[in-house]
């Protein structure tokens, strides 16, 4: 369903838009676009190398809500770990 959203100007622009200002603050950024239903929720998965994937929401928190609250588009960014970063907090936290 993703293959589709290049016909929907806005949702392609908010992707293009949110994934260009996360690779701002980090440039090893990978993404994830999911469709649920008729395009009602659009989530972009950005799996960055940080030690708390929250530190990204500052970069992105406050364009993401004009999109929601004043474009009325349907976009949700979840920032997670990359594998690597998980492997490596595992292993830290084992005794």
């Amino acid at each position: 369903m993703t293959s589709n959203l290049h016909s929907i100007p806005p949702l392609s622009a908010a992707i293009a838009e949110m994934t260009d200002l996360i690779r701002e603050s980090y440039p090893d950024a990978k993404f994830v676009v999911d469709v649920q239903g008729n395009y009602e929720n659009l989530y972009i998965i950005a799996v960055v190398d940080v030690d708390d994937p929250d530190e990204d929401i500052d970069c992105f928190i406050n364009r993401v809500l004009t999109m929601q609250v004043n474009e009325g588009l349907p976009l949700h960014v979840i920032p997670v770990h990359a594998l690597a970063r998980c492997e490596h907090l595992r292993t830290a936290t084992q005794v």
